[in-house]
């Protein structure tokens, strides 16, 4: 099967990355290789294992100019990769690879106009959502979007739409890259900290420092002045924004990681963030949901919480017993790897493609 992966990257985490790796040298294929080894995301993976599955890959990021440029080069195309011209490159991609499945992430402005150029080439276009979603979102020419909760896949069947469960899952191999050692951190937090998207997510963490239970934060959102209100008590324990490798570290390197869903999660757990954290070997405190039982085992292998009154008693416990944090976070990893890596994803993604495919 010839499958084009495509995503869009986080900007934040494009400039981080070129900040530190200078990619210039190199030609398309080596380059695009050295930014999966940084293993940002989830199509890298995808990309790698569909390969091991034997899949004819090509992964596009639609929204890297600087490596984008090097296709348009070694392909002799009379234009230069940009904003104005990142569609026009994609579909140039497609066309020339001829995929039998295209599957993009969460990148709205590909949709309408762009998937009609795309259902030229191919009738076979699956999509990934789990974030909110635009009203007016032209869902034409879609075969089937995917999801990690219940939640959504509920939603876009009541819209009429082909929709199937994948969950998020971690790669195995990650482990191997980071530094083995003892954790730097008792308690972490690594997201999104924006007022609208977060706001369930950020009273708890205040809360959570007003009761004097120390949270190293990481993520974006809070350089904006108009989320501190009248003080600083976020800022003073956030250390920045993390990517890739570097976010895998901290994870491995926090005794306990806090996983606060999003506010339009449904009531559903299945971020991402639960599979990094134990695939990683912290402790996972994630919100209490019927489903969470049927992931993970909430008695041996991560914790769930169900309130703050529950989950400030909780951590304190843990916190005073180290120990057993690690007994449970020992067992999340394994499971989660056993479980939810992504060479098992990457059969339960063939499998969606070809149920619905023509």
């Amino acid at each position: 099967m010839k499958i084009l992966l495509l995503a869009d990257y986080y900007q934040e985490y494009l400039n981080q990355f070129y900040q530190k790796n200078d990619c210039r040298d190199f030609k398309y294929q080596q380059h695009l290789d050295h930014l999966i080894d940084d293993y940002f995301g989830s199509f890298g993976s995808y990309y790698r294992h569909l390969q091991k599955l034997g899949h004819q890959v090509f992964l596009v990021i639609g929204n890297d100019y600087q490596l984008q440029n090097k296709w348009v080069s070694e392909n002799s195309l009379p234009m230069q990769a940009c904003l104005v011209s990142k569609k026009k490159i994609v579909l140039e991609q497609i066309r020339k690879f001829s995929p039998d499945i295209v599957f993009m992430g969460s990148m709205f402005d590909y949709y309408g106009e762009f998937l009609k150029e795309v259902s030229g080439v191919t009738k076979n276009i699956f999509t990934w959502i789990a974030c909110p979603i635009p009203t007016d979102l032209d869902y034409s020419h879609v075969k089937c979007v995917l999801s990690s909760t219940s939640f959504y896949v509920g939603k876009f069947k009541n819209l009429g739409l082909n929709s199937h469960k994948l969950g998020a899952g971690f790669d195995n191999d990650i482990p191997s890259k980071l530094i083995q050692d003892n954790p730097k951190y008792d308690l972490s937090f690594i997201g999104g900290f924006s007022p609208k998207t977060h706001a369930n997510r950020v009273k708890i963490i205040r809360g959570l420092i007003s009761k004097n239970i120390k949270i190293d934060l990481f993520g974006y959102g809070l350089k904006k002045p108009i989320f501190f209100w009248q003080d600083k008590t976020l800022y003073n324990l956030y250390h920045g924004q993390l990517w890739g490798l570097s976010m895998y570290q901290t994870l491995h390197d926090s005794l306990i990681s806090l996983n606060i869903h999003i506010d339009v999660a449904g009531g559903f757990a299945g971020n991402m963030r639960m599979y990094e954290a134990t695939g990683c070997g912290s402790l996972l405190f994630t919100e209490m949901t019927d489903n969470l039982p049927q992931i993970f085992d909430i008695k041996k292998e991560v914790v769930g919480y169900k309130g703050e009154d529950d989950l400030e008693e909780k951590l304190r416990y843990f916190l005073n017993n180290p120990e057993e944090a690690k007994i449970i976070a020992d067992n999340g990893k394994k499971a989660c790897h056993e479980n939810f890596g992504y060479n098992k994803r990457a059969v339960e993604l063939t499998q969606i493609f070809t149920q619905y495919a023509l």
